[in-house]
């Protein structure tokens, strides 16, 4: 299938390009800058410049089967001003309305990321496909994303509702981890608030599967079958780092922290689905998504790059393992290299160790992160350079 692919350097919108094309399929993306998105991707795709918050994209003539649509400023990346409301909700409605205005032929597919956030904040009640929406900001946010995607005259209309995506680099959980390895992590508020989840890996896939059967349609919930209290949540993010459980952080905390925004913290949604009851969860509880996330050592990055040359010259002038010094830190470089639409899928691990162990993350442990990624880059920059197409 012809894919065209929105959100693709994003949490999600990145391994989910990769597992497109290791599949067979040809991919479309969008960016607003054609060079930059090349250099970040992981995968071989066709990149189309344009910026879908101002204008339809200048697509060919050429047929699109099958959209998935993940464009959309995040909504706990910066304070809820109303300008940034404003743009949380128009990177989601205008991006969609001028996507769907770049087809002369509508593709047969139109799948859409949401969010459980449309259910609103409801307690303890068990919600589901069939639940009554909720109110709210993000609520009714959602609810105005999902109307834009029924105008698309698709076939086929999927609208998946994501829950909170866990991963080992990026999301949600990078950002709640500081204070958790500190040892001072503990419950937001009474802590009895719900909080519905997915892994990384298991969201790709349930995209994957909406795309190949035909038979899925409307609303799905992307949340897996072991929703958690923010108390035991968090008690288990504690217990996975091999850290003490701190004190809960009051709701007036939360709220001078955070404002309005402090809603999505603090809001309670148990959400499951129906109609993902034959999907099988590789992390259906949280026990074994910590399990994964938090491998040994925890202190890793993991980058990837596509290259358009062939795997076997791309081999002979790398080195498989390197033991370096970046920044005071001792860093264990491997790179591996496989064979991927014509071209190389290049992938950077470093494993690193502070100095002083706990006290050396503790007091540098941010600054070196930032570092470490300063130099994949350079090292992505030089192979970008060496191996780019004459």
């Amino acid at each position: 299938m012809r894919i065209l692919l929105t959100g693709a350097t994003g949490l999600i919108g990145s391994k989910l390009g990769l597992k497109l094309v290791q599949n067979g399929h040809e991919v479309l993306v969008v960016s607003r800058n054609k060079k930059k998105a090349q250099y970040q991707l992981a995968f071989p795709c066709e990149v189309i410049e344009g910026d879908l918050m101002k204008s339809p994209l200048p697509l060919s003539e050429k047929k699109v089967d099958a959209v998935i649509h993940l464009l959309g400023e995040g909504v706990a990346d910066k304070k809820w001003s109303d300008e940034q409301k404003n743009l949380i909700l128009k990177s989601r409605t205008e991006s969609t309305k001028n996507l769907i205005r770049s087809f002369k032929v509508v593709p047969e597919v139109w799948i859409q990321a949401s969010a459980i956030g449309i259910y609103g904040s409801r307690e303890n009640l068990e919600l589901n496909e069939d639940s009554t929406l909720g109110s709210g900001f993000l609520a009714d946010v959602c609810k105005k994303w999902e109307a834009a995607a029924d105008e698309s005259g698709a076939k086929r209309i999927v609208k998946a509702r994501l829950g909170i995506v866990l991963a080992s680099q990026g999301g949600a959980l990078e950002k709640m981890l500081f204070p958790f390895r500190a040892g001072v992590g503990g419950a937001l508020a009474s802590g009895q608030q719900w909080m519905s989840w997915i892994h990384l890996d298991d969201a790709v896939q349930l995209f994957i599967s909406c795309l190949d059967d035909s038979s899925q349609s409307g609303v799905i919930n992307f949340t897996s079958p072991g929703p958690e209290t923010n108390r035991e949540f968090s008690k288990k993010l504690a217990k996975a780092l091999g850290r003490p459980f701190g004190p809960s952080v009051p709701t007036l905390a939360m709220q001078a922290l955070f404002g309005e925004m402090s809603e999505v913290l603090l809001g309670s949604q148990k959400v499951l689905s129906k109609k993902t009851l034959k999907f099988k969860f590789q992390y259906p509880d949280l026990n074994s998504a910590f399990e994964e996330i938090f491998q040994k050592p925890i202190d890793r990055i993991i980058s990837q790059q596509f290259l358009q040359a062939r795997s076997e010259d791309v081999a002979k002038s790398l080195k498989t393992d390197e033991k370096l010094k970046i920044s005071g830190l001792d860093v264990n470089w491997s790179t591996g290299v496989e064979a991927l639409g014509g071209g190389t899928l290049v992938t950077h691990k470093i494993h690193y160790d502070f100095p002083l162990g706990y006290l050396g993350w503790l007091a540098t442990g941010a600054l070196a992160k930032k570092r470490l990624l300063r130099a994949i880059d350079l090292r992505r920059a030089e192979l970008a350079e060496k191996w780019k197409s004459p």
